[in-house]
């Protein structure tokens, strides 16, 4: 059987962002496609640590993905989530 490997993407590149971008970057089971976070410089600094792709735009990353693990101030949990879902993928959001 061959299984596909998901791509997978976080939103958030705070603490809980760079935690949860560090189990998926140390998983061999899925394709870390990248992080989403609205400040340029902290989302270039997490995804160089953890050897991804920034991105600037949510809908970009969305499009790339299979799955998003949304790890972003709780407020803005909601919109990302439904976009997400919205888009067509699994979404995994950090409770604070």
């Amino acid at each position: 059987m061959i299984s596909k490997c998901v791509k997978i993407g976080v939103v958030g590149a705070g603490v809980f962002g760079n935690y949860h971008a560090a189990k998926c970057a140390a998983n061999p089971r899925h394709d870390f496609i990248g992080i989403f976070d609205p400040d340029h410089e902290r989302v270039r600094a997490a995804a160089k640590k953890h050897n991804t792709r920034a991105f600037d735009n949510l809908n970009t990353l969305l499009s790339g993905i299979d799955a998003l693990v949304v790890a972003s101030p709780a407020m803005h949990h909601g919109p990302i989530a439904e976009a997400a879902l919205r888009a067509g993928r699994h979404v995994l959001a950090e409770k604070p």
